[in-house]
Order: C-alpha cells, then sequence, then structure tokens
C-alpha cells in the first residue's frame, strides 16, 4: 500500500506500507509533475578520429545543493505527446533548444539507459547523449522561470566532470565514455 504524505503540483512524499514483505513505511519522494519522468541529455563534441573533447554542462544554482552555481546536466520534465504518452525523445529535443540552444533532429539523439537518482525517490532519469561536433549554438530560451534566466550552458573538458556534483552528469559522462 503507498500512502500519500504531503503533495503539491511539483512533488509528493510518498509511504510504502507491506508489513507482508517486511517493510513497515519507506518513504521516498515522487515528481508529480512530470509523472515521475525526467530526461538528462549530454551534448558532446569529438575530434576527427572519434575521441571526446568537449562536454556541454549547465551553469545553474540549484538551491537545495547550493547557491552558487554548480555544473549540471541539461534537464526536464517528460511532456507528454499528443495521445496522451510520455515522450521522452521529444523531450530531450525540446531540453536541448530550451537550455543549450542547441536544434538536432530525432535521428541526432542517442538514448543511453535509463535509471533512477538517489533510493529515497522514484524518479527515472532517460538519458541521451547527442554529438554536438560542428554544431552552432543558437539562443537557449529557458522555461522563464526565475533561475533559469540567470543558467547558461557551457563547453568543457572531460576531466572538468570530476568536480561535478550533479549524479546525472556523472552518470551521463560514464555511460558515454563507457559505450
Amino acid at each position: 500500500m503507498i500512502n500519500k504524505l504531503f503533495g503539491n503540483k511539483w512533488l509528493e512524499m510518498r509511504e510504502i506500507v507491506l508489513p507482508e514483505k517486511g517493510v513497515k513505511g519507506y518513504t521516498f519522494s515522487h515528481e508529480t509533475r512530470c509523472s515521475g519522468h525526467i530526461v538528462s541529455v549530454l551534448p558532446y563534441r569529438v575530434d576527427k578520429n572519434g575521441n571526446l573533447t568537449d562536454i556541454m554542462v549547465r551553469m545553474e544554482v540549484t538551491p537545495c545543493w547550493e547557491m552558487r552555481l554548480v555544473m549540471s546536466s541539461i534537464t526536464g520534465g517528460v511532456e507528454r505527446d499528443t495521445e496522451g504518452e510520455l515522450d521522452p525523445d521529444a523531450t530531450a529535443l525540446l531540453e536541448l533548444k530550451e537550455e543549450a540552444g542547441l536544434v538536432v533532429g530525432p535521428n541526432d539523439i542517442h538514448d543511453m539507459g535509463m535509471c533512477y537518482g538517489v533510493k529515497s525517490c522514484d524518479t527515472v532519469y532517460h538519458l541521451y547523449g547527442v554529438d554536438a561536433t560542428g554544431l552552432k549554438t543558437g539562443a537557449a530560451d529557458g522555461d522563464g522561470s526565475e533561475l533559469e534566466k540567470k543558467a547558461w550552458c557551457e563547453w568543457v573538458k572531460p576531466d572538468d566532470i570530476i568536480k561535478a556534483m550533479d549524479p546525472l552528469l556523472t552518470m551521463l559522462f560514464v555511460r558515454l565514455v563507457m559505450r
């Protein structure tokens, strides 16, 4: 049985109680705004030999982590298509345009799998990479939120990822170099 402990339009705190399975009250968060599904996208560039040269990161303030700019991945809550189905591919394309000013087509992104964030949330993260070698960035309009108005994307060297605090950025980088 899942009990809702608290909720607003963005987030719910839930508790699972399954005494027959030894679960007497496991509390976790659920992102209601996106039905618990988020995309995370990693643009990258390679040299003429296919060696990774640059990674695009999002520099933004994430108040629950720090009140200063930190390296993050490009993310967004998964939108629904015209039939009401979750559409992570289309959301990845939208977030690339909104947050990085990169306009690419559906065949330009590649699926890098899914993952969970931490054991205290049930959010599913859909991970994508995009080879942005030779692509020009345009205007990154953002979604209009105050924090997005103060954020931007920039290219960093792969070695800089070791400084990242964002687990999604780290997961994307690891999957990229291991593929």
